[in-house]
């Protein structure tokens, strides 16, 4: 194995490592943990927000950065926000008006159960 995929094997596995400890799941902003606020919204909202993509931000801080809470209409209809997993208060208010999961979606979830 060359040196270059050496050190990215090694960032990689560092990376997980964090990530399956939580230690990547704070809110860039405020610091606190996102575990349960797992969402995606779409670009456009990210983006008025003024942050990078590689950040993770809780909803509170989205929300404080764009001026106004998210709707259902903010999100992206991707299995990240239909797949049931522990989820904040906060996070089950605003998908409340999610649209209905589409066909593909509910099929990709139903795969992903059953593996």
């Amino acid at each position: 194995m060359s040196k270059r995929n050496s050190h990215e094997s090694k960032t990689k596995r560092r990376h997980v490592r964090h990530w399956v400890k939580g230690e990547d799941f704070r809110c860039w902003n405020c610091n606190t943990s996102t575990l349960n606020e797992h969402y995606m919204v779409k670009n456009d909202v990210w983006d008025s927000g003024g942050i990078d993509r590689d950040k993770l931000l809780c909803i509170g801080c989205l929300e404080s950065r764009i001026g106004r809470e998210l709707t259902g209409k903010d999100f992206m209809l991707v299995p990240l926000n239909y797949i049931p997993y522990p989820r904040s208060e906060r996070l089950i208010n605003r998908l409340q008006t999610l649209p209905e999961c589409p066909a593909d979606i509910a099929h990709i979830i139903t795969e992903m159960a059953q593996h």
